[in-house]
């Protein structure tokens, strides 16, 4: 199972990580300061009490025996030797003049590591001062000595060396250990991650799809605490926002119903004076009545329009469940600009790549369709061009309408889908909402639609997924 990592789960992964690591070095600081003095202390201690007890053994031993003879010496030797077995050490006795008495180990006397010993001592005292007051955890005293009568009343020197340094390894298995059990924590972060952060994740879909226009989304997040409560006010937002925005369009569309009415009205009494106007001879009244009539229509296309974007936002039922191919659409629809291309003399140039299928709803793509080549054709310039591309990409079929119209600002083709956003620069403009209706409707055929400013104009560009016909 692959399990993949958020930004926010990142994020509570580095924290605790961090937060661990600081932690497990306090600890283990703690350790060697407290512990690990107490366990140097100890083990001079120890050291020291197994000096003592060796001493005391070979005096009782001096005390019962001489060495005079070769056979004493051996058995005092052999007794030398168990001591040092038994108290994992190596021990020796000199005489005065430095001969060997007796030692517990083969081999010769390891003078070197007792000038080591004895060098690293005369630094550790020239140190004194600047040592740490746990000092004791760092330092060893390997070698120890101490003069000892023969029982001929000669004196000599008992020499002790441990071979072994105290075994500090527990700081190191604990080091481990705390290692070990931080790499156990920082997995199991993860799960607790997702856990924490899959509410907010709800959340952020939820809000998306309120980005994309479905106010009647609500999430379910029902946690009891602050992520609860911050769910609970996105629902309450989201109803409100929803019930403003429906008694918004709902009176936009009754506003643009009641004012057809009127304009009936008007185009009937233009119509009437304009078949009484026929007996007389003022052309100037004529005039001013063909300029009544034509607003009279371009306020009804602008109504009619308005009605068509209210109905896209109140999301009423229409099917989208028909399979068509948008490129026969788009060829039928092209007859019908015959007259106006032969007229400002726009050339068409056409490239269509296949007949691929969609499923949707004609009579809104057809709407998409009538919206942009009626742009094209109305701002292209006299012996101007337009191209109509099609093309299929990753499932989906690309089309692409294109006109001469000249270069569009990026500020401008950023707004371009905005309702009643008008072209500066264009001095013919109808009522800015042909394009934001036709983005509504590729949106509900699950497409994208963008404008591009190119070197062959203004481009708009579909994509719209295909289905496939067995």
């Amino acid at each position: 199972m692959k399990v993949k990592l958020s930004k926010v789960h990142f994020k509570i992964f580095v924290y605790f990580v961090v937060l661990l690591i600081i932690t497990e070095i306090a600890i283990f600081g703690f350790f060697i300061l407290f512990v690990g003095r107490k366990y140097g202390d100890y083990m001079e201690e120890y050291n020291e009490t197994r000096f003592k007890m060796a001493r005391e053994m070979v005096e009782y031993q001096l005390s019962k025996t001489t060495l005079a003879t070769e056979i004493n010496r051996r058995v005092f030797s052999e007794y030398v030797r168990h001591i040092g077995v038994a108290l994992k050490t190596n021990i020796w006795l000199t005489d005065q003049s430095g001969e060997v008495i007796a030692q517990s180990f083969e081999g010769e006397i390891p003078w070197e590591k007792v000038e080591d010993y004895l060098e690293t001592v005369q630094e550790w005292k020239k140190e004194e001062a600047n040592r740490p007051f746990y000092s004791s955890y760092k330092r060893f005293h390997p070698y120890r000595t101490i003069s000892i009568q023969l029982p001929d009343q000669r004196q000599s020197t008992f020499h002790m060396i441990f071979d072994r340094k105290p075994n500090f390894s527990h700081g190191t298995e604990f080091a481990i250990g705390l290692v070990g059990i931080g790499v156990i924590i920082a997995l199991l972060t993860i799960p607790l991650a997702r856990m924490m952060t899959r509410p907010v994740k709800s959340l952020t879909a939820s809000t998306k799809k309120l980005e994309e226009g479905d106010l009647s989304h609500r999430t379910e997040i029902k946690s009891r605490d602050e992520i609860g409560e911050l769910a609970t006010s996105f629902n309450k937002m989201a109803e409100k926002l929803e019930r403003m925005m429906i008694s918004s369009k709902e009176l936009t569309a009754q506003v643009s119903h009641e004012l057809r009415s009127p304009l009936a009205r008007i185009q009937i009494a233009v119509e009437i004076m304009k078949d009484r106007l026929n007996e007389t001879k003022d052309s100037n009244l004529r005039e001013h009545l063909q300029e009544i009539r034509v607003d009279v229509e371009e306020l009804d296309r602008l109504i009619g329009r308005i009605l068509d974007l209210s109905k896209l936002d109140m999301r009423e039922d229409v099917p989208y469940t028909e399979v068509f191919s948008p490129i026969q659409l788009l060829k039928n629809s092209l007859e019908r600009y015959h007259v106006s291309l032969k007229t400002k003399k726009i050339r068409l140039v056409l490239n269509f790549e296949n007949e691929a299928k969609i499923m949707g709803n004609r009579d809104g793509f057809l709407t998409i369709i009538t919206n942009l080549l009626d742009n094209s054709v109305r701002y292209s310039p006299v012996n101007g061009n337009i191209y109509v591309d099609s093309d299929t990409k990753d499932g989906e079929l690309v089309l692409t309408i294109a006109n001469s119209c000249g270069t569009i600002p990026e500020d401008e083709l950023n707004r371009i889908f905005e309702p009643f956003y008008r072209l500066n620069h264009l001095e013919e403009n109808g009522g800015g909402l042909g394009l934001a209706i036709s983005k509504r409707i590729v949106e509900k055929h699950k497409g994208k639609i963008k404008a591009l400013s190119t070197e062959r104009g203004l481009e708009f560009v579909i994509s719209i997924p295909t289905i496939r016909i067995d």
